[in-house]
């Protein structure tokens, strides 16, 4: 039993590493480039919204150890330089859409962590994909991701239920309510 349980443990580590929320966000964004069909501008500025981001990591881990602050901090700024590096080199208005959305997503999850520990992961990879969906349909089947990270950040000993229902729901609210909202602004 004990090899067995070890056996789902290093699961459970692999997929929290795979589905690392910033690593979340990357893959999202290269499916939905690629959906969107490729355009050299969307791919440019999202290299350099990544990259931002990774700059931004290691600038506020020396100003603070609070990973919340940390990783919400650096994804809403390398969101807020993408937006605004539009302004230079045009993006699909759905990847704008996308990004507001991302922003609020993240903004929303800083705010509750400050008074619970919602589950990040979860937060993130269901927001995303909740917006993918909202896109379009063909994305549902990788919504079979969401209990496999719930599962995940539950196995390791990262949150309880609670915290991954709490981070699911964040990251289907947020999206239902403000993605719409900034597609129809941004595209309509």
């Amino acid at each position: 039993m004990k090899m067995q349980s070890n056996g789902y443990l290093r699961i459970a580590k692999l997929l929290e590493n795979v589905f690392f929320p910033s690593k979340t966000i990357a893959y999202i964004s290269v499916i939905l480039v690629y959906y969107l069909g490729l355009k050299i501008n969307d791919i440019i500025v999202i290299l350099i919204g990544g990259i931002a981001y990774e700059l931004a990591v290691l600038f506020m881990r020396r100003v603070t150890r609070n990973q919340n602050l940390v990783f919400g901090v650096s994804g809403m700024f390398s969101i807020v330089l993408f937006l605004a590096i539009n302004a230079i080199i045009p993006v699909s208005k759905t990847l704008i859409a996308s990004a507001l959305t991302l922003f609020f997503t993240t903004a929303s999850m800083l705010i509750l962590r400050q008074f619970w520990k919602a589950s990040g992961h979860v937060a993130t990879l269901t927001g995303a994909l909740t917006v993918l969906v909202l896109i379009d349909l063909i994305f549902i089947p990788l919504v079979i991701l969401i209990p496999l990270v719930a599962w995940s950040r539950i196995k390791v000993g990262a949150h309880t239920i609670k915290q991954v229902i709490m981070g699911f729901l964040v990251g289907v609210i947020v999206p239902l309510l403000t993605f719409p909202v900034f597609y129809d602004l941004v595209c309509g």
